[in-house]
């Protein structure tokens, strides 16, 4: 049997299976403990292709800036008596473009993400991430100080992101349609 282990042997359907059947070549198996160690040998696309910078993978990385968006999401919710402008009218309005537009940021964060892990339908599930987000978001300001809960605000951070994800489709779309080197 030359100088081959006992996993080369498996991998070559040399190595006896149950009912003393061999294994085919076109598909390796391996018996007993070794079985998790030898998966990275014949299998090394899932172990070094996919990697990143810092050795995470490309779709764990991509997660980092979604949850660093909500990390700034919630340190912001946990101010009391958030105020950006004195004036009561004008705050108010600043407030709400403020929760469409970090929210619409964060639904394009999430469709980036689900894209690129490959998850069906990566805009649907930006979507409702989103929203699943921003209806924690409105539970944890009722309990800070100063701070109300509002259902009114879960409303604009949906239009927020169905308008990021719309207008990010759109100019993508056109952009696709009017470069001339594309050919995709």
């Amino acid at each position: 049997m030359g100088k081959c282990g006992p996993v080369d042997r498996v991998a070559r359907g040399r190595m006896p299976g149950r009912n003393g059947r061999k294994f085919s070549d076109d598909h390796p198996r391996v018996i007993g403990p070794r079985r998790q160690a030898s998966r990275s040998r014949y299998a090394p696309a899932m172990n070094t292709r996919m990697r990143g910078r810092g050795g995470l993978s490309v779709a764990a990385s991509a997660w980092v800036p979604p949850i660093a968006m909500a990390a700034l999401i919630f340190v912001l919710s946990a101010q009391p008596d958030l105020r950006f402008v004195p004036d009561a009218g004008l705050d108010f309005v600043v407030r709400k473009v403020g929760h469409m537009g970090i929210f619409g940021i964060l639904a394009l964060l999430l469709l980036r993400a689900a894209a690129i892990s490959g998850w069906p339908r990566p805009w649907a599930w930006a979507i409702v991430l989103t929203i699943l987000y921003a209806i924690t978001d409105e539970l944890h300001q009722g309990v800070v100080g100063g701070r109300t809960q509002a259902a009114a605000d879960v409303g604009f951070d949906a239009a927020g992101a169905l308008i990021a994800i719309v207008a990010g489709h759109t100019l993508r779309s056109r952009r696709r349609h009017t470069d001339p080197t594309n050919r995709g």
